[in-house]
């Protein structure tokens, strides 16, 4: 679950390792993504803490992101949330799915310029994607 402003504010700081991936602009909407290695719940929500800490992502319109990990029984777990954009966090989702991203958290964080319609799920994907490729799973 997405983690409350005052967990994000007050929390303890964990100490992880976060890729930065592309920006992308387009009609005065900015993309960023941040990556960073989980295999567990608690380290997806310790560490979408972290990012959403960052200095600039306080500031985005919207953090849509996906995880995916094998848990310790084997399975994979997975997620996503879209924070206001319809369907962009299963569209990540997917995305990480087909090309085999795993123990992953990725944010991709927008700032609404104009209307791009449907262009913002190719910006989001490849922004993410470029953050979790180069992720060194823990």
């Amino acid at each position: 679950t997405r983690p409350t402003a005052e967990e994000v504010i007050s929390g303890d700081q964990v100490k992880i390792t976060v890729n930065k991936g592309k920006h992308i602009e387009d009609n005065q909407n900015r993309f960023e993504s941040h990556a960073t290695a989980v295999n567990s719940y608690k380290q997806v929500k310790e560490s979408l803490i972290e990012i959403l800490r960052l200095p600039t992502i306080s500031s985005a319109s919207h953090n849509v992101y996906a995880y995916r990990f094998a848990g310790s029984d084997g399975m994979v777990h997975e997620g996503s949330e879209d924070d206001g954009e319809h369907g962009a966090g299963r569209t990540l989702l997917s995305a990480m799915n087909d090309n085999g991203i795993q123990n992953a958290l990725i944010v991709v964080s927008r700032w609404f310029g104009n209307k791009i319609g449907m262009r913002r799920f190719t910006h989001i994907v490849d922004a993410g994607l470029s953050a979790g490729k180069n992720i060194n799973p823990s």
